[in-house]
């Protein structure tokens, strides 16, 4: 494993310092800070969540939501093939840059969104979501992930719940001129109000956040077909008894939970 990890870090730095050839200001200020913000993580904390989760020798992965390739370059060293996914084309078009320039050759990056995913059916062993479940609609992206997972497929996702956002109202924890963690929780509140009273988003917004406990997905994942394998606050689940539980997020604010973590498995 010593081996694996060391090749990761050797990509991980490579896709760092290729920041200026890959162009990242295409993604505008607050897009570039993210790019900084995600590589300037330490390489260890993915390798080791990857693994600890059973994300490891899989045939073919889907990253969902993958961002600027922060989990996808992980995924794609300890497993055979990964697919990148991400609404955004400016970052589907920087992680296939920064593939080539990295030298990783199993890897591709696709435009779509996780309601409508463009892949055929039971095409992936494993799909990892993290952190972009509150951006969508819960159920689409359940019967989603459920149609593209071949059975006994994995999904690992990450939610977040109500202590998140009211760190986020309290704090407003990095804000810049081109982000504003408060109003994200502000939506997030409205947003979730107005699906459960009125079953919609309301008009006047484009912000999708909205708030879904770990019980209530749970119970909606077993009810699209899923058998729910491990739960909890994130940080709190592995399913390699050899392995730790890792922590990339604090799961508590002020009593109430941050975020949780599940790993659903198709039946």
């Amino acid at each position: 494993m010593n081996e694996k990890i060391e090749a990761y870090k050797k990509i991980f730095d490579s896709v760092r310092n290729n920041i200026d050839k890959c162009n990242a200001d295409r993604l505008g200020e607050s897009g570039a800070d993210f790019y900084l913000r995600m590589y300037n993580s330490d390489p260890d904390l993915y390798y080791k969540k990857v693994l600890s989760l059973g994300f490891e020798n899989k045939k073919h992965v889907l990253d969902l939501g993958c961002g600027v390739g922060q989990w996808s370059f992980c995924l794609a060293s300890c497993n055979e093939r990964v697919t990148a996914m991400d609404v955004s084309s400016e970052r589907v078009e920087i992680v296939n840059e920064l593939k080539i320039l990295s030298n990783v050759n199993n890897l591709e990056a696709k435009s779509g969104s996780g309601e409508d995913i463009p892949i055929e059916d039971e095409s992936f062993d494993a799909v990892f979501c993290f952190a972009v479940m509150h951006y969508l609609d819960t159920r689409k992206l359940l019967c989603e992930a459920y149609r593209v997972l071949e059975t006994g497929g994995l999904l690992y996702i990450i939610g977040k719940d109500v202590g998140g956002y009211l760190y986020f109202l309290e704090q407003n924890p990095g804000a810049t001129n081109y982000y504003s963690p408060e109003k994200s929780a502000i939506d997030a509140f409205i947003n979730t109000y107005f699906l459960k009273r009125f079953n919609q988003l309301p008009d006047y917004t484009d912000n999708t956040d909205r708030i879904v406990s770990c019980e209530e997905f749970c119970a909606l994942a077993s009810e699209i077909g899923f058998e729910v394998i491990a739960y909890g606050p994130e940080g709190s689940v592995s399913l390699d008894e050899r392995l730790s539980p890792v922590n990339y997020f604090t799961t508590e604010y002020k009593g109430y939970p941050k975020c949780y973590e599940v790993v659903i498995k198709k039946k």
